[in-house]
């Protein structure tokens, strides 16, 4: 709402009128200085690849399997047996 002033005064309504793709971004919204370049769009980019997920072999069996998990094939995880139904995996 405008204040109570000369716009007011003189009879004018005191609303400037701006459409919304000039007056958004340069008041609310960031707007970048410069240009990203390539080589920093793949940098960025890059972190979000693809990775192969990492294996470590149980040294009970010797089965790959994920770390942080029991081993589905004999049960045990850090040199202790912590399944003894090997159906409950």
């Amino acid at each position: 709402r405008p204040r109570a002033g000369k716009a007011q005064s003189m009879g004018c309504s005191g609303r400037i009128r701006l459409s919304r793709l000039t007056f958004l971004p340069t008041r609310f919204m960031a707007s970048p200085k410069r240009r990203t370049s390539k080589h920093k769009q793949k940098l960025r980019r890059g972190a979000n690849r693809w990775r192969k997920p990492l294996l470590k072999t149980c040294p009970e069996c010797g089965t790959s399997i994920p770390g942080h998990i029991a081993c589905p094939a004999c049960g045990t995880y850090r040199d202790r047996q912590v399944v003894t139904d090997i159906d409950q995996i």
